[in-house]
């Protein structure tokens, strides 16, 4: 993860999982600025955008179940990794098939966070150089740069 930092958001219940995760992204030299319950979080992100969001999945039916849907509508939504309870490999697959980018499951491998934090960091600057691109590109191209000429 060396290299590239970006603003982070943790949400999840569990108050020592959401401190062991930011320490470590914090030791990688990453801004943690949501560290909190899902709710209080959702809440925090609406005011302050984050690059990346790690969603805490906990026991099934709590509000990190419910939350992806609400952060994937933000204006500017976040890459959203979840963070599966152990053995909680089937939510965290369904997670990402509404939406999530990836996830890490607990306990916490270091080498496994790294990897997908370097993925995530990289689809963020993939995402703001095509709407860079994009927002270059549509204006009107200047009649030399035509791409097809009309011979007939």
């Amino acid at each position: 993860m060396a290299g590239q930092t970006a603003r982070i958001a943790i949400l999840d219940d569990d108050e020592d999982n959401r401190i062991l995760l930011a320490d470590r992204l914090a030791a990688e030299g990453h801004e943690v600025v949501c560290s909190g319950p899902v709710e209080a979080g959702l809440a925090r992100m609406r005011r302050e955008p984050v690059v990346i969001a790690f969603l805490g999945l906990g026991v099934p039916d709590s509000p990190g179940d419910t939350a992806l849907e609400v952060i994937l509508a933000l204006p500017s939504p976040p890459t959203v990794v979840v963070v599966a309870p152990y053995g909680g490999h089937d939510r965290a697959m369904a997670a990402v098939q509404r939406g999530a980018y990836d996830f890490v499951t607990r306990p916490l491998e270091a080498a496994r966070l790294r990897i997908v934090m370097t993925k995530a960091l990289e689809r963020e600057r993939l995402r703001r150089e095509n709407a860079r691109l994009s927002g270059a590109d549509s204006g009107p191209r200047d009649k030399g740069d035509a791409r097809e000429t009309d011979t007939g």
